[in-house]
């Protein structure tokens, strides 16, 4: 299950605001592209978590997940 990092408690770094427009990629372990999705507005922790749960089936072998550049999750996490 893809665990998104994007929930911040206070105190902590923001990483979804500077990146919650960018295009969604899944990645294998191995980098390969999985699929990709741009947001239809923009992207909130609860979005991704929804997504994370439909995609569920297509990541059993383990992925990563990035907004753009930046790292937001993984299976491994």
């Amino acid at each position: 299950m893809i665990k998104f990092i994007t929930n911040r408690l206070p105190g902590e770094p923001e990483i979804l605001q500077p990146v919650n427009t960018e295009t969604l990629f899944i990645r294998t372990l191995d980098g390969n592209e999985l699929m990709q999705l741009k947001p239809k507005g923009s992207w909130s922790h609860d979005k991704l978590v929804r997504f994370g749960y439909q995609i569920k089936a297509t990541c059993i072998h383990g992925a990563e997940a990035f907004l753009g550049d930046c790292w937001v999750d993984s299976t491994e996490v």
